[in-house]
């Protein structure tokens, strides 16, 4: 209540009595360390002034003691003139309560006429002395988290910093959890009048059942050859091992790692089981890669049923996969990105009936689309090399692999290559008349260096340095050509139809 207001509540009961009256004090609710002041306030009264002291029912203050050690009681009163009346604003002051004055019920005097009582009511600041713990758990368990706490009379758990409606203990169970559920959990402990306590942080990771996600129905292999076995398993946990193992017609085989060094053990030995474990320093969260390298010394050696598994704390997954023959041995297949293209590089060692390669594109890894075919060399013991432009590339990931096709119709499929094109940090480089049946000129904001022409082999068939604003493809014969300028900046390229 304001001053004015208690102005007027005395002027109303003095008007009713003739006499002062007290007014207050109000009861607290505070925390225990907390300074605590009371007010009363006497009157309108007239005659002689009296003298204003507080009481506790033990002890009388200014002048009484206390035997509460480290509590200090300051009185103050304050005397209003109001004409032939006067007022009397008289406070206690409390500092360095404890929970021994909990419950103490504090009133002035005047030594004739006490004010009614107020009562004091303290709460001790909630403390948190064990902190929730990290959960790692599969989808689908319960995930209970917990605290333990003193002085707290209510609690909130919070998910990333937001309420959990319903989270309101001191313990917080999570039913049946899934991807969803992951964050990072906290709980409130609070008692009224005191600063809240706020717990440590503790992270929740729902692991998923492991999963095989390019499972391929079998594997090809040259003779004298080997090919690169590999698996891509998705896992949410970044806290996982995985183990991987492979059984097949081999004994006695040897394995050096998964993730970024290939295992390899030799075919041409009988059967027998082994096993590598995958840990966090191989792979993260998310999609990782393990590729296997399997070694054939015997082309009459063919594996009809191997079994490649992998098993998390969660789950495993199996696939079946057979080793054959493989008509084309492949040294290596890549993706670089040039400009707003994406160029890929193959090379094979080795060809045995090969019609040629289909190139395929997918944006998950998953679906795939035939983007062009690539003719073969037949039957060749020499090294042969390979490229093919993407000049339609999409934002984000681009999967490729190639699927070799032999004269029989049998076809088998390259590794699976990954290129991120990022389309927003491109400049645009234009090529210009496209179609054109010979002079072309640029139009880029850089200074072109140097420019390369290269035909659909990806054979460089023109090679200029410090081009002016274009170049002359009157020579060359009637098809399509890659257009691949060189800035200090960057290199970009472009496609162009020759007439």
């Amino acid at each position: 209540m304001n001053l004015r207001a208690y102005l007027f509540a005395f002027f109303v009961l003095f008007a009713c009595t003739g006499y002062g009256q007290w007014t207050g004090p109000d009861s607290k609710t505070a925390c225990t360390g907390e300074t605590i002041t009371f007010q009363a306030v006497f009157g309108p009264a007239s005659g002689t002034v009296p003298t204003i002291s507080w009481e506790d029912g033990a002890n009388n203050f200014p002048s009484g003691a206390t035997s509460i050690t480290g509590v200090t009681y300051t009185v103050a009163t304050t005397n209003i003139p109001l004409g032939p009346t006067f007022l009397i604003i008289s406070t206690l002051q409390i500092q360095g309560s404890t929970m021994a004055l909990n419950g103490a019920n504090y009133n002035a005097t005047t030594g004739t006429l006490a004010s009614p009582s107020a009562t004091l009511t303290l709460n001790a600041a909630p403390s948190i002395s064990i902190q929730p713990s990290d959960a790692s758990n599969c989808a689908g368990e319960d995930i209970t988290l917990s605290v333990t706490a003193t002085n707290a009379t209510s609690y909130q758990w919070q998910k990333n910093g937001v309420n959990i409606g319903s989270a309101i203990n001191n313990s917080y169970t999570i039913v049946s959890s899934t991807n969803a559920d992951e964050g990072a959990y906290r709980v409130i402990a609070a008692a009224i009048g005191c600063p809240n306590a706020t717990s440590s942080e503790a992270d929740v990771i729902i692991i998923d059942d492991v999963e095989i996600s390019n499972a391929t129905a079998d594997f090809n292999i040259l003779p004298n050859g080997f090919f690169i076995l590999t698996k891509t398993v998705k896992n949410s946990s970044s806290n996982t091992d995985f183990t991987f193992s492979i059984t097949g017609a081999s004994s006695n085989p040897t394995i050096s790692g998964f993730g970024s060094t290939s295992g390899s053990f030799d075919l041409g030995t009988p059967i027998n089981t082994i096993g590598y474990t995958l840990t966090t320093a191989d792979l993260g969260a998310g999609i990782s890669i393990a590729s296997l390298s399997l070694t054939n010394d015997d082309q009459n050696n063919v594996l009809a049923a191997t079994t490649f598994t992998v098993t998390g704390p969660c789950g495993n997954d199996v696939e079946e996969i057979a080793i054959n023959l493989l008509p084309v041995e492949l040294t290596f297949f890549k993706g670089e990105i040039f400009g707003d293209l994406i160029y890929l590089k193959w090379q094979t060692a080795s060809e045995l009936n090969n019609v040629g390669f289909f190139v395929e594109r997918s944006q998950d890894g998953l679906r795939w689309k035939e983007m062009d075919f690539i003719k073969g060399f037949g039957t060749t013991l020499e090294t042969h090399d390979y490229k093919w432009a993407d000049t339609t590339p999409d934002s984000g990931n681009n999967y490729y692999r190639l699927k070799q096709v032999d004269r029989d119709g049998t076809t088998n499929y390259s590794e699976i290559v990954v290129v991120n094109f990022d389309k927003s940090k491109l400049e645009t480089f234009v090529v210009a008349p496209n179609p054109t049946q010979g002079y072309i000129a640029f139009n880029y904001q850089f200074s072109i260096q140097a420019v390369q022409v290269l035909d659909q082999l990806g054979k460089v068939v023109k090679n200029i340095q410090q081009p002016t604003n274009g170049i002359d493809l009157t020579e060359l014969p009637k098809g399509i050509y890659t257009i691949i300028a060189t800035t200090a900046e960057q290199v970009v390229a472009q496609q162009v139809v020759k007439e």
